[in-house]
């Protein structure tokens, strides 16, 4: 288990072959504070953040963007089996080659995104904004705008048993072929 604490961090330039281009924590506690994930590459999942195994993470202030996933799901945000609670950020202008070009939430991922605007981000599956599979999520007064994907869920794309709670939310002008 690691503990990582980051305040007005500048993370812009990575790349990983694998996961986790800017930054890759398993289990621990994450506290991110205004920080800047800005063009980070990874080949598989994660561009920007890939959290897993229990990370209990909290993202205050953040900025998330331009972030890129060559093969695989969530350029800005990748997590499995994580808690997590997003606070007043931005995750923006981040591509996807398959799911969740903002945030892709998996495997039992549980928490909140708080007043937070996901705006701009493309996938070429499924789920512009956001990917939900297996995880609880609640969404609360938080706008979804401009994002798109390639099949289903231009805003937010939900599946195998996900929970969604949105309370006070926009969604507009996010777009889907599928």
């Amino acid at each position: 288990l690691s503990d990582l604490k980051m305040i007005a961090c500048l993370v812009t330039g990575n790349s990983s072959q694998i996961d986790g281009g800017g930054l890759f924590q398993a289990g621990g506690e994450l506290d991110l504070s205004g920080c800047s994930f800005t063009y980070n590459i990874a080949a598989d999942n994660g561009g920007g953040i890939y959290l897993r195994n229990g990370v209990i993470a909290s993202i205050k202030g953040s900025h998330v963007a331009w972030n890129l996933c060559q093969l695989q799901d969530g350029a800005g945000l990748y997590t499995e089996e994580s808690d997590i609670q997003i606070f007043k950020s931005i995750f923006q202008r981040n591509f996807s080659w398959r799911n969740g070009s903002g945030l892709a939430l998996n495997n039992n991922t549980t928490g909140e995104i708080f007043s937070t605007l996901i705006i701009g981000n493309r996938a070429f599956r499924d789920g512009g904004a956001l990917f939900l599979s297996a995880s609880q999520i609640d969404l609360i007064n938080t706008d979804l705008i401009q994002n798109s994907c390639g099949n289903n869920g231009g805003g937010i794309s939900a599946v195998n048993n996900s929970s969604l709670s949105v309370t006070d939310a926009l969604f507009r002008r996010n777009h889907s072929k599928g």
